[in-house]
């Protein structure tokens, strides 16, 4: 429980005095720049993403590592942004399960309104409405928390943990395996989850916490079979592994690199060298049986003669880029 009374305790935590607190937190949202952030590979699809800076990236680190750190514990049912897990070891609480269901919340921080949040610094963390105040506006960005704050993945947790609770509490006794990698939901166990009434469930218990699901990303099916997917990995014979596509994409665009290498023709996108070798490395991590195989596929592209030949060719690298979000004119 945080108990935080006085301003002057918190500008302290802060390395502030209380009156450049209040400024800051009055000026918080200037302090913020709207980013869209584009991926290559989903040319259509952008996401919101915040960058801060100045006084407000500093209080935003503070705040998330002496304040809450410390004192805010993570759900048991959440791998995604925790300190110690990561979404390997979310994927295997259900190796052992034959069927799997998954479903995301549906704008998982923007639902989380400023209200909540102070409702939270001042009720349940008992801060006095004057530091309430001040740690939400802190915390937030135009009234919810956001993409790009340091303190959003933590302090987002708290708002699920009392449902992640009820729905374990519920799949428990039925033998059924429940986890969560922040917004993605994944419940399994031994019989077809379709035909069963927990998904309804969790879409009710999610509501009374004031969360929604997109029903049109719900995912029924056999663990095991490649479209079955845990947040994003496949359980391939009872072991861990990635998708089948995302290793048909890195099987070709080696080979590709290589006909490139060799002044063929070349398709792209066009990665690097050290692009190619994180994917690689990233599948070897997930399924070490794949580790032989595609370092020495990597090791078979003459690296130094992509560099020349693409420079030759004015290739542009494919990376996610951030853009600065353009808003409309008042």
């Amino acid at each position: 429980m945080l108990c935080i009374r006085q301003e002057k305790h918190l500008a302290r935590f802060l390395q502030l005095d209380v009156a450049a607190l209040r400024l800051l937190a009055d000026a918080a949202d200037s302090y913020c720049e709207e980013l869209l952030l584009f991926d290559p590979a989903k040319p259509h699809k952008t996401r919101d993403v915040l960058n801060i800076h100045g006084p407000l990236r500093r209080a935003q680190q503070r705040i998330h590592r002496c304040i809450l750190l410390p004192q805010l514990c993570s759900s048991n049912y959440s791998f995604g942004g925790v300190r110690g897990r990561h979404i390997k070891m979310n994927a295997e609480q259900h190796l052992g399960s034959q069927f799997a269901f998954s479903c995301d919340v549906t704008d998982f921080y923007p639902t989380i309104h400023s209200s909540r949040v102070y409702d939270f610094f001042a009720g349940e963390q008992r801060c006095s409405p004057d530091v309430a105040r001040l740690l939400t506006r802190l915390c937030t960005y135009r009234y919810h928390l956001a993409l790009g704050l340091i303190t959003s993945p933590l302090l987002a947790e708290q708002f699920l943990k009392r449902a992640d609770n009820r729905i374990a509490a519920m799949a428990g006794p039925a033998g059924l395996t429940y986890s969560r990698y922040v917004d993605d939901i994944t419940l399994s166990g031994p019989f077809d989850l379709r035909r069963s009434g927990f998904p309804a469930t969790i879409k009710t218990i999610l509501a009374t916490e004031g969360f929604s699901t997109n029903a049109a990303k719900n995912l029924f099916g056999r663990v095991g079979d490649p479209e079955v997917l845990i947040t994003k990995l496949r359980v391939n014979r009872r072991h861990l592994d990635v998708s089948s596509r995302y290793l048909d994409d890195l099987s070709h665009a080696l080979r590709d690199l290589r006909r490139l290498a060799d002044g063929d023709e070349f398709r792209g996108p066009y990665y690097t060298c050290a692009q190619m070798w994180g994917r690689v490395q990233f599948v070897a991590w997930v399924n070490p049986g794949r580790r032989k195989e595609l370092e020495r596929l990597f090791r078979s592209v003459p690296w130094k003669r992509v560099a020349c030949e693409a420079r030759r060719r004015k290739l542009v690298v494919s990376r996610k880029t951030l853009k600065p979000k353009r808003t409309r004119a008042a």
